[in-house]
């Protein structure tokens, strides 16, 4: 996808300003406490003698703490420089490069990896104003690249607007300690960037990239997977994409809510981003009521109107990719849609037409599966998605036999699986939004509970306890693959 020239206003010192006098006030009113109790005179020049004690102390810590953050930073969440030979860090060296020409951002961007499969994304910026932008390796691997694209484009205009200046700042101030009291200062201050920031980031990144669909698609990905809870982000939450751990405080609108948590509601967020898309494609709907669609394909570009005629010839298109029909507007996957899913089949062809077809149908697209079985052990596979449903009690069998190419970088996800996955008690978010259905059993239409496949083991599957079945996507699939040969046992 080409991006459009969008400057955005260099400003946010205002902010900046603003927290180093409260952290002076701070000091004064402490030293003014200290001088009553040693019963010190605290008229004329010793006030004044206080002041200006409260406002060296204020500008050490300041300059000391907001110079050194992004380093401190650095050394906190553990981040590694990009390897000139992995072509996903050089996807992503590649879009930041694209984004700062695009934003207007003259300053060279430090990009960073951080060594794990969870899912998350941050940018940090202090005083020595070299911002530096950090993905996760579980994002680069999970994301397509128009959803990479608008992630990015949203942590760029961060740093245009200088929301990420002021979150550093607060957060470098008292956060990177492990005292809680000082966490709680922290969020004191961080109330000068409060949450509200991440919807005009949102906005102002998907204008970036033209491409508010990606964006909203890549935060509900992000949402519910794991985001590094207990392996990073203590104290400096409000800095990532998404809050590292899940909190149900994060999705009330309540005052509460507002001072103590670091990011708005997800509905909240992807609320505001499904508007912009649906502006766009009622202002392209045709005026005559044929039954047309509205295809987002691989480029991240909005295709359309077309009818089944233009769908069949359009090239880009993944059993993924989103759609809209004109009538209604409503943002789903194209499995989801019967007349195109059927279309789409017929137009890619049967590379798995030898199977026999089942009668359940796939927990995300509502399909019916393809049967087989691996060691007499009944293994349903779904051509969209290219997930697999099977009994959690036979999967050992199933990975056994399950042929799938392991790349090297699957391999160095499966050890980053092993090696840093979640502390034992991490819980993962649960549930749905419109437009982005979640999966659901086969035989009870249950939603499936998301939860790993073994603590310590940082792959995500969707289970029904109730009927023993595990529904596991592709990436998943290879990861327990990989594990498989490496250990001989999962």
């Amino acid at each position: 996808m080409s991006l459009t020239e969008f400057p955005i206003e260099r400003k946010g010192f205002g902010r900046a300003v603003f927290c180093f006098g409260v952290l002076v006030t701070v000091y004064f009113l402490t030293s003014l406490g200290v001088a009553s109790l040693l019963r010190f005179p605290l008229f004329g020049a010793g006030v004044l003698g206080l002041f200006a004690i409260a406002f060296v102390f204020a500008g050490w810590q300041f300059l000391h703490f907001g110079r050194n953050a992004v380093r401190r930073l650095r050394l906190l969440t553990g981040v590694v420089e990009l390897d000139k030979d992995d072509r996903f860090h050089q996807r992503l060296a590649n879009i930041v490069e694209e984004l700062c020409a695009a934003a207007g951002e003259k300053r060279p961007l430090e990009c960073a990896v951080l060594p794990s499969c969870a899912s998350n994304a941050f940018v940090a910026e202090d005083l020595g104003l070299k911002p530096l932008v950090v993905i996760s390796e579980g994002m680069l691997s999970h994301l397509s690249r128009p959803e990479l694209l608008a992630v990015v484009a949203k942590l760029v205009a961060e740093i245009r607007t200088g929301i990420a200046l002021n979150r550093t700042l607060a957060c470098g101030l008292f956060a990177f300690s492990q005292k809680r009291f000082l966490h709680w200062a922290s969020r004191g201050l961080q109330l000068f960037a409060p949450r509200c920031l991440h919807l005009q980031s949102d906005a102002l990144g998907a204008e970036l990239c033209r491409d508010p669909m990606s964006l909203a698609s890549a935060l509900y990905e992000i949402a519910h997977r794991w985001r590094g809870e207990t392996r990073f982000g203590a104290g400096c939450e409000a800095l990532f994409v998404m809050d590292p751990a899940v909190r149900s405080l994060e999705e009330k609108n309540s005052l509460w809510a507002e001072l103590r948590a670091s990011h708005p509601p997800l509905k909240k967020r992807l609320d505001a981003l499904l508007k912009r898309v649906r502006l766009e494609l009622d202002a392209r709907c045709p005026k005559a009521q044929a039954v047309t669609w509205f295809v987002h394909d691989a480029n991240g570009v909005w295709q359309g109107p077309l009818d089944l005629a233009g769908f069949s010839r359009l090239d880009g298109v993944l059993a993924g990719s989103w759609v809209a029909s004109c009538n209604t507007l409503q943002v789903k996957r194209l499995g989801e849609d019967v007349t195109l899913a059927q279309a789409w089949r017929a137009k890619e062809g049967g590379g798995t037409s030898s199977l026999e077809k089942s009668t359940l149908e796939s927990p995300v697209f509502r399909q019916p599966m393809l049967q087989t079985s691996y060691e007499k052990a009944p293994f349903y596979f779904c051509p969209f998605s290219e997930g697999c449903l099977v009994a959690e009690s036979k999967l050992v069998s199933v990975v056994r036999r399950y042929q799938k190419a392991a790349t090297s970088r699957s391999a160095r996800m499966a050890a980053f699986a092993q090696q840093a996955g979640p502390a034992p008690g991490v819980k993962l978010r649960q549930g749905g939004y419109e437009g982005f259905s979640w999966p659901r059993c086969p035989v009870s239409c249950r939603k499936l509970e998301r939860r790993f496949y073994k603590s310590g083991l940082a792959v995500e599957v969707d289970a029904s306890p109730k009927q023993g079945l595990l529904w596991i996507g592709r990436e998943e699939m290879t990861l327990l693959g990989c594990v498989f040969r490496e250990r001989r046992s999962l």
